[in-house]
């Protein structure tokens, strides 16, 4: 016995429904892997200039003692860590690299107390290094930072390629993800083009008309997004779990949650606007016209 018309309609309408919250879905976890991943390696990145080290030559003739000068430059702005090796902790360390005592070859130590500063990343461009050693003057370590600038600005300047690859796919991907969320919504609203005009001739008000079609839009988009961020979360647990790597330590919480406040803000006001310019589209055409879309 066939179906009557008007439950056709119901599962083409509830058909078209789930076309949409899938293409939605797909959309949604691409866009949220690509932001996941530019997250990561700008966490990466500041880790491994983090670990830069840069060393200070101290003389012997301090007038403070080591524990008051490690305590004064940790409450320096831009310092994450400060270290203290005295004359002879140096040669020794100079001795683990080279293989030989400095000291027996030159007959003395010809090493001067070093204080190992580790900087905040924020303080790692050449300006702010200059502020540092100011910093440092102030402290009363009148000396200039010691590091291999070459090699920094070569991390610096291969980490910002990396960034602004990230950042134009994740722009690119955003614009993808408009369309498509766009067309997904318009082929929705599409399906009901027949229910739309009926009650545009009946005498039914714009807002009448839109009121459900919006709220249905929103909720798919609420649907997906919730979708895409659980199915996200269960793949940065799975990968955590099978490469051994702590992911979500690499993971700014700040930056996670604007992150993931920028997919639900897109995802709904897309849906949102998407179902408006479609059933404005549908309300306004003129009837003989609207068999022939």
């Amino acid at each position: 016995m066939p179906r009557p018309p008007q439950s056709q309609g119901r599962s083409m309408l509830s058909q078209a429904r789930v076309i949409s919250i899938i293409g939605l879905l797909v959309t949604l976890i691409t866009l949220g892997t690509i932001t996941l991943l530019h997250l990561i390696s700008s966490s990466i990145g500041r880790e491994i200039q983090e670990r830069m080290s840069f060393s200070v030559e101290l003389g012997n003739d301090l007038s403070a003692s080591p524990e008051e000068l490690l305590e004064e430059l940790s409450l320096v702005k831009g310092i994450k860590s400060v270290d203290y090796l005295d004359a002879d902790s140096a040669a020794r360390l100079v001795q683990s690299e080279i293989g030989e005592d400095p000291i027996k070859v030159l007959g003395y130590n010809p090493f001067s107390p070093i204080l190992r500063l580790k900087l905040e990343h924020d303080y790692l461009s050449q300006d702010s290094l200059l502020v540092i050693e100011q910093r440092l003057r102030e402290r009363g370590v009148d000396t200039h930072l010691s590091y291999q600038k070459d090699i920094l600005h070569s991390m610096q300047d291969n980490i910002g390629r990396i960034q602004s690859f990230l950042w134009a796919v994740l722009v690119l991907q955003l614009l993808l993800s408009i369309l498509q969320i766009n067309s997904s919504t318009k082929l929705l609203i599409h399906s009901e083009r027949m229910t739309i005009r009926t009650l545009a001739l009946v005498g039914a008000s714009s807002w009448f008309i839109r009121r459900p079609i919006l709220l249905r839009a929103l909720g798919d988009g609420l649907i997906s997004v919730l979708l895409a961020l659980s199915l996200l979360g269960l793949g940065l647990y799975a990968t955590q779990r099978s490469l051994n790597i702590d992911v979500w330590s690499m993971l700014r919480m700040s930056e996670l949650l604007i992150a993931v406040a920028l997919l639900i803000t897109v995802a709904l006001f897309v849906c949102a606007l998407s179902s408006w310019r479609a059933s404005h589209r549908y309300i306004r055409m003129d009837g003989s016209k609207i068999h022939l879309v």
